[in-house]
């Protein structure tokens, strides 16, 4: 019998336990995340006692603190529970002065012997009694470590960690484990606690509230619906949650899971550093410009609203879908981390249309969801058959999830991994795939009805739907093209070495024309890889020469692979290939420096002008090209050059031909290259250079700090070449 003053959960609990060894208390919690044994409540309670000896907390860490924070309390609830036991308040006290701390948890057991013995004989507890009961029942069933006040006033993580805390607090009694359906929960809390007292810059602040206010949502949703699972079981022992509050908080569980690992990322960017970097995280220099542009070289996320404008050179269809990914569960914001995410899926940046088009117009994916919801869709399906499958976002990198009806009408999860560098299905083949609807339709024995979301939808432009349809006839035409070819294209320096590792190497020095690389000119190779959108392809290029590409091999327009490096400003390839040769040439009409000072009047050929426009000298590059140039009359008209850049001036061909701007240098000691280049050119080509150049020297002058950098460089060079030529060095 118990008094009424027991709370129902707690008789409960108490009858249970009393009915049980008592010696064999902390057998009833579970080993891995300490919450009630489901086997405790199933009628075999003996063999429940003997699987379990000891509860097992959930780290070392975790014991020691809580040892340490509940000492003081056993200390004076367990002589007075050891004196009721006894027979009334004269009993004998026990003294814990001389108690080792690891016998703690049998002192508590003990008292609580007592206390459940009291309340079996029809006594009502104390005050102090009731307390340590309490207090006794949350230590063994305590998912997460001890937060004290100070921390949880001080920390700028504070408002997560005292929800974290109530979640811990109610689960046990809404029969919800943790450890289990919640695992997210507990990373949330140990990660915020461990950095709790981190230094970051004040310039960063504003972005971790951004994430914890992300945070604090989420977990007040998984608290109400805790609670209301603990009102629904109030009055009954606790025990599993109904199917349908486990789906919820399943789904909720992966919503958090996602935002806490952007705080992870977010911590290990931004904590004990001076400033962040775009630099730093994106490699894609068409992104990582975009990016530089539209938001801020030292901002790691920023609103979806200020994003969008940096998504303005896709179609529409494609800017909501990335955005799907990009804006996390529609937290919000767009983090450096989630736009990482995206390019590791269907990057590079300029391609991302192309390439997310081929896989979304299968209907194949849902991007919004979570794998929990994409599992619930497909299971309340009513007209659901076996082969009904769907694509969800994974928690990885690189990754998605592909959930499908088996034969046997079960569901089952398959990881599509890009890690390797081409797409694979773990546990169903080892072949590698350029796209994930490739793979899975490689399989039409497993996969048989996508049921996903398609990227079409209703209002699309007409030159939408154009670009679409263009889209379709160049992914049909495209599969018989190589795939090493596009590997390089995409600068996917793993699936690169791994087609150079199964044989790729006999078409290292092949040219195809590819439409999804370029519908221009047949590259091979080396050609593809230097002019991905995606960043410096050093490591690629390094693998291609080793297996014997050729470096002086062109394309229609006559440039090389060297040419291509420059244009691009990409310096590591730069220097490969002229450590490689180093009299290759950039092309048939142009010298590798004046290639790299962008368009002016000595490029022979007017093309070279039009490509050359947009290419700011980057100092860098030029570093690279000066380490074989010795002809100092050379230098002389590159510094020529540059200074009439910088200052604004636009010379006439007539101007330059007579050398009148250009000091102690004579038509004659110019290189017979840029000579000719006057010989050569016809009046519309020069009409063409001119406004070529025109447009090339605002661009000088718009970034005249960077090009000064390449004129103290030339300027120091020219000076050497003097002083070698004079003293004979």
């Amino acid at each position: 019998m118990f008094t009424s003053d027991v709370p129902p959960r707690i008789r409960a609990l108490a009858k249970v336990i009393h009915d049980n060894d008592l010696s064999l208390f902390p057998s009833i919690f579970n080993k891995s995340d300490g919450t009630l044994d489901d086997r405790v409540f199933d009628g075999n309670n003996a063999a429940a006692g003997g699987a379990m000896s000891s509860i097992e907390a959930h780290t070392k860490a975790a014991i020691a603190a809580r040892r340490a924070s509940r000492r003081k309390s056993i200390e004076h609830h367990t002589r007075v529970s050891f004196a009721a036991a006894g027979g009334g308040a004269g009993a004998a006290a026990v003294d814990l002065s001389s108690i080792d701390t690891g016998d703690l948890d049998v002192y508590n057991r003990r008292a609580l012997s007592a206390l459940l013995g009291r309340l079996q004989d029809g006594h009502g507890l104390g005050h102090e009694e009731l307390v340590l009961f309490e207090q006794a029942f949350r230590a063994y069933s305590q998912h997460l470590r001890v937060v004290d006040s100070a921390t949880l006033n001080a920390s700028r993580y504070g408002a997560v960690l005292r929800i974290t805390m109530a979640i811990d607090s109610e689960s046990t009694y809404a029969g919800v484990a943790l450890g289990d359906l919640l695992p997210a929960v507990i990373r949330s809390h140990d990660l915020c606690l461990k950095h709790a007292h981190d230094d970051i810059l004040a310039t960063m602040s504003v972005y971790h509230q951004t994430m914890v206010e992300t945070l604090c949502s989420v977990l007040e949703d998984i608290l109400c619906e805790v609670n209301r699972n603990s009102e629904s079981r109030c009055g009954s022992l606790p025990g599993t949650t109904s199917p349908e509050s486990r789906l919820v908080l399943a789904d909720l569980n992966s919503v958090l899971d996602m935002h806490v690992i952007q705080l992870e990322w977010l911590i290990a960017s931004t904590t004990n550093l001076l400033h962040f970097d775009i630099f730093d995280h994106i490699s894609d220099l068409s992104c990582r410009d975009s990016w530089v542009q539209f938001i801020g070289q030292h901002t790691p996320m920023c609103g979806a609203t200020k994003f969008s404008a940096l998504l303005q050179v896709f179609p529409q269809w494609a800017q909501s879908r990335m955005m799907e990914v990009l804006n996390v569960h529609d937290c919000g914001f767009v983090s450096v981390w989630s736009l990482k995410r995206l390019l590791a899926l269907w990057g590079p940046f300029l391609l991302l249309d192309r390439n997310m088009f081929r896989d979304l117009s299968t209907g194949m994916f849902t991007l919004r969801g979570t794998t929990v919801a994409c599992e619930e869709a497909l299971v309340k399906a009513d007209d659901k058959q076996a082969g009904d499958y769907g694509i969800s976002m994974s928690r990885a990198v690189a990754c998605f999830n592909v959930t499908v009806i088996t034969p046997s009408g079960r569901l089952q999860t398959i990881v599509a991994d890009r890690t390797s560098g081409a797409w694979m299905l773990r546990g169903v083949s080892m072949e590698d795939y350029a796209t994930v609807s490739g793979a899975i339709e490689s399989f039409p024995q497993l996969f048989i009805r996508p049921r996903g979301v398609t990227q079409v939808a209703a209002g699309d432009s007409q030159s939408d739907s154009q670009q679409q349809q263009q889209q379709k006839s160049d992914v049909a035409n495209g599969d018989s093209f190589s795939i090493f070819h596009r590997a390089c294209f995409h600068n996917n320096v793993q699936y690169v070495r791994t087609l150079i590792e199964r044989g790729a190497t006999v078409l290292v020095n092949t040219a195809v024309a590819d439409p999804l690389i370029t519908s221009r000119y047949s590259w091979t190779p080396m050609l593809c890889a230097v002019n991905n959108p995606n960043g410096d392809p050093d490591e690629v290029v390094r693998m291609l020469i080793s297996c014997g590409a050729h470096l002086g091999i062109t394309d229609e327009a006559s440039c090389t692979a060297l040419y291509y490096a420059i244009a691009n400003g990409y310096p590591k390839t730069v220097a490969l290939l002229l450590q490689s040769d180093a009299t290759l040439a950039s092309s048939a009409s142009t010298h590798p420096l004046m290639c790299a000072l962008g368009a002016h009047h000595f490029n022979t050929d007017d093309a070279d002008n039009h490509r050359l426009c947009a290419t700011l000298p980057c100092p860098a590059v030029v570093i690279e090209i000066l380490r074989y140039v010795k002809d100092w009359n050379l230098v002389r008209l590159a510094i020529a050059l540059i200074e009439t850049k910088i200052s604004g001036i636009t010379l006439s061909q007539e101007d330059v031909k007579a050398c009148s701007l250009f000091p102690h240098l004579c038509w004659s000691d110019l290189p017979k290259m840029c000579r000719d280049s006057f010989v050569l050119m016809t009046k519309e080509e020069r009409d063409a250079n001119e406004r070529a150049i025109c447009e090339h020297d605002a661009l000088c002058k718009k970034n005249k700090l960077e090009v000064s950098h390449v004129l103290r460089l030339l300027r120091m060079h020219g000076f050497k070449l003097s002083c070698h030529a004079m003293f004979g060095l």
